[in-house]
């Protein structure tokens, strides 16, 4: 926490924090959105939408897009595991600012929930499996959240 605290103090433009063994790969920290603006998907609560689950459309799960619908990220509540992102939560939009955090996701063995990486990894593949039909990873995407 300090790190953070201490490069906004100096003006660093840019943070960028990973875990000991994962690195971006492709195009490396290219592939972030670095622009004021972008474009895509964007999901969460909107006033044209009616509210049917107000908490799974504030949660995201990216897993379900790149081939692993029962994996979910590291501090995603556990009481909405079992529970699927809420199509009608979904907007295209063609200028939204650009979120300030963004994350990327790891291929193989990626940052999931500790209880998820105990129960299903397994152990000698660790998490290295995808479904036949997914997003390919290597491609430019951008789903922000937003509440």
């Amino acid at each position: 926490m300090f790190g953070y605290l201490y490069a906004i103090q100096n003006g660093a433009e840019w943070i960028y924090d990973t875990d000991d063994d994962n690195q971006p790969i492709g195009e490396g920290l290219a592939q972030f959105d670095a622009e004021i603006t972008t474009k895509g998907l964007t999901y969460g609560l909107s006033e044209k939408v009616p509210n049917k689950n107000a908490t799974m459309r504030r949660l995201f799960n990216p897993y379900a897009f790149w081939g692993q619908k029962t994996v979910w990220p590291r501090g995603f509540p556990l009481e909405n595991i079992q529970e699927q992102n809420d199509p009608s939560a979904f907007f295209l939009c063609e200028r939204i600012k650009t979120p300030a955090i963004q994350q990327g996701l790891v291929t193989k063995d990626p940052d999931v929930d500790a209880i998820y990486r105990l129960l299903q990894a397994d152990k000698f593949t660790g998490l290295n499996t995808f479904e036949e039909h997914c997003v390919d990873y290597s491609q430019h995407y951008c789903i922000s959240s937003f509440t």
